[in-house]
């Protein structure tokens, strides 16, 4: 079990990924910031499902950004918005993964922050790969 913060953990198994692997990032919540700070130095191909639902992005105090578009475009990391996803799911081409409940921000992932807690799967089934692609075919590309 990984337990708060989760940060460290999370960027080290992004890291370490192999150039050729692709990150997914099924992530409702981020905060541009500490997206920037997660995949620092990283260069895979990376693709995010998150949630832009409107109230989220209209306060100040939202959980979502607009900024998040164009720090993306220039990064040529492609962007989905699904309304419906809450799971946060970080993974390296669909193979493995860790499932956690920390959105990407400040609150989720940094000391500090709230409590989360998260676990690695070594290996994602075959159905749950479907699931991922599933969701992700059923999003909107931004």
């Amino acid at each position: 079990m990984i337990r708060s913060p989760l940060f460290e953990e999370i960027r080290n198994y992004l890291t370490r990924a192999g150039t050729d692997k692709q990150i997914f990032l099924y992530v409702p919540y981020i905060k541009t910031s500490a997206l920037e700070k997660l995949i620092d130095g990283i260069e895979n191909k990376i693709t995010i499902i998150t949630t832009w639902r409107i109230n989220d992005l209209l306060s100040q105090f939202g959980s979502s950004e607009l900024e998040l578009y164009p720090f993306c475009k220039e990064r040529k990391i492609t962007l989905y918005n699904n309304e419906k996803i809450h799971l946060k799911v970080y993974s390296v081409n669909l193979e493995n993964m860790i499932l956690a409940t920390g959105n990407i921000s400040q609150h989720g992932l940094m000391q500090g922050g709230n409590i989360e807690m998260a676990t690695f799967i070594e290996k994602i089934s075959v159905e749950d790969r479907l699931f991922l692609e599933q969701i992700r075919s059923e999003s909107t590309r931004i």
